[in-house]
This record gives structure tokens, C-alpha cells and sequence, in this order.
């Protein structure tokens, strides 16, 4: 039987370390040191992986400024690197990654928002503020399909919030567990391997309180990539909860390789969203469009 060779005191350690640094440090190695510490780390305690057949959706939305219209795949993918001058939950500046939601098994009742409706509020992080007042904004929201034979994500949705809310998450959770029960010790599990899940799937779905929190999510994004990289398993991207709907949801970072090689923008939506005072009223402004072969779309208004 495998083990991970660390034990429950020697996992606190590290990440307590971690946390010390990104709450504190203004050190500009700062990434590559959690780099390091996360590899480590990584390299020890196996993840969850997800593997993904072809035919399955991603959300992306695009808010829609002084009245632009979208008529190209290209407009409402990943920006351009250049465009990008701060970090994100997954990217470096300067770096493009293809950020989306992906429908779920949630739980059936009213407080639940499907995949679509997040990439909205992903999109637009002040879209609920109570202070942002009277306002229209617009929206366009692409349905893309993957078309890859198979794709492989490491997938990070092991909170209790996650679990809460979506089925899904708890499905493939339960999976992970009897997976892991047949390769590594139940107590390696229980005080290393599912709390070290846990810590990285909070870092996922949090907001961000911090200058270095996306440093930190950063560091461990890499490290997971490159080490299942180096050792065969390519993997395209990550799942994690989203942090605007209270980890109801899915959300799904995809590196640019992935998104240009093997995402297809199938339609298209605009919508718009009024808001007076803490009322929000969404409408829709055109009927589903379809994508042609080339990535062009022809916007039609209804309203």
C-alpha cells in the first residue's frame, strides 16, 4: 500500500507556513517559494482527476461595454494576453487562460443557480453589490462544446459548502474516496489527503482578501500541472466551486492549448440586467443564435 509519507502534524506545518507567507510576506520570490512548498505537497498527496468525454458544454460570458456588439468566437473567449496586467484565480499577468462554468447536478430548490446564470456573476463581481444602484447592463453568454476524445481535470470542489449544495460534487468526492481507500492508508486519508483537498479547494472558491491570495492559487495551480505533466498525465485544466454563487456552482479554468485546440462556440446569447436599487431584472435581448464553422455569429435584436 502506498503512503504519502507525511504525517497529519507535518501537513499542518507546511500549510500553516503557507498561510504565514501569504498573509505576510512582501517578498517578490514570493511564487516561487509557494511553488516549491506546493510541489512538495503535491507530489505526495494524490487529487482527484476528472476525465471528461467529448460533447460536454462550457459557459463563458462577456459583459458588453458602451453598446459593443460581439459578432466572433474569438470576441468572447480568453482576452489576449497583453490585455491582462493582474493576477487572476488562475492566471499570471500577461497569461490567458479560458475561464467558464460547467453545468452540475445541484440540489433542487430555489437557493441553486445553474452554470449559466454563474458565468453571468462571474463576469460581473458587483452585479449584486446593495450599493451599486440604478443600472443596465448587457451581456453576452457563449455555449461552447468540446470536441477532445478525452480531457483530463484535476478537480477541487471538497468543501463542506461544495458538498452541501451540489450533488455532483459529493458524487465524485464519495469516488475519490473509495478510489484512494484501496491505494493509502484510511488514517493518511482522513488527517493528509482530504484536508490538504480541502484547504486547496477553499483557496478556489474564496474571495480574495489579500494581494497574495492569487499568488498562492497560482503557485498551486502550476505545481499540480506540471507534476502530473512531467509524469504523463496532461491535464487541460482544473474544476473548482464558484466563489459567487457560495460553491453551488462549477466553475472550470482551461489552459489556452486546450480552449484553441479542442472548444467550439456553439450559440450565442444577449441579455440584459436592470437593476433598481436592490431589484435585478434579467431579459433577454435576442433568441439563441447559432455559431457557424467559422466562429461568426449575426446578432439579431428582439428587444
Amino acid at each position: 500500500m502506498k503512503s504519502t509519507l507525511l504525517s497529519k502534524n507535518l501537513l499542518d506545518k507546511e500549510l500553516s507556513e503557507i498561510e504565514f507567507l501569504t498573509q505576510n510576506s512582501s517578498d517578490p520570490d514570493l511564487y516561487s517559494v509557494l511553488y516549491d512548498k506546493f510541489f512538495y505537497l503535491v507530489d505526495k498527496i494524490p487529487f482527484a482527476v476528472y476525465r471528461k468525454k467529448p460533447g460536454n458544454v462550457v459557459f463563458r460570458c462577456r459583459q458588453n461595454f458602451n453598446g459593443e456588439v460581439f459578432k466572433k468566437d474569438k470576441q468572447i473567449s480568453y482576452p489576449p494576453k497583453e490585455h491582462i496586467i493582474k493576477y487572476g484565480r488562475a492566471n499570471f499577468p500577461h497569461e490567458s487562460v479560458f475561464y467558464g462554468c460547467i453545468p452540475s447536478q445541484v440540489k433542487e430548490d430555489e437557493g441553486i443557480i445553474d452554470a449559466y446564470n454563474a458565468c453571468i456573476l462571474e463576469t460581473d463581481k458587483e452585479l449584486l453589490s446593495d450599493v451599486r444602484g440604478d443600472f443596465r447592463t448587457t451581456y453576452t453568454v457563449g455555449k461552447w462544446d468540446t470536441s477532445e476524445s478525452q480531457s483530463n481535470f484535476a478537480y477541487l470542489p471538497f468543501s463542506h459548502k461544495a458538498f452541501l449544495k451540489n450533488a455532483m460534487i459529493r458524487d465524485i468526492a464519495n469516488l475519490f474516496q473509495q478510489s484512494a481507500l484501496q491505494h493509502y492508508p484510511k488514517k493518511e486519508i482522513d488527517e493528509v489527503i482530504i484536508p490538504f483537498q480541502k484547504y486547496t479547494s477553499l483557496k478556489f472558491s474564496g474571495s480574495k482578501t489579500s494581494k497574495n491570495d492569487y499568488i498562492l492559487t497560482n503557485a498551486f495551480k502550476n505545481a499540480l500541472l506540471n507534476y502530473h505533466n512531467l509524469h504523463g498525465e496532461k491535464l487541460d485544466g482544473i474544476i473548482y466551486s464558484s466563489s459567487m454563487t457560495h460553491c453551488a456552482a462549477i466553475n472550470v479554468v482551461l489552459t489556452s492549448e486546450f480552449a484553441d485546440k479542442f472548444l467550439r462556440l456553439d450559440k450565442i446569447i444577449m441579455m440584459s440586467c436592470d437593476g433598481i436599487g436592490k431589484h435585478r431584472s434579467f431579459d433577454g435581448l435576442t433568441e439563441i443564435i447559432d455559431v457557424n464553422d467559422n466562429g461568426d455569429f449575426e446578432v439579431t435584436f428582439i428587444k
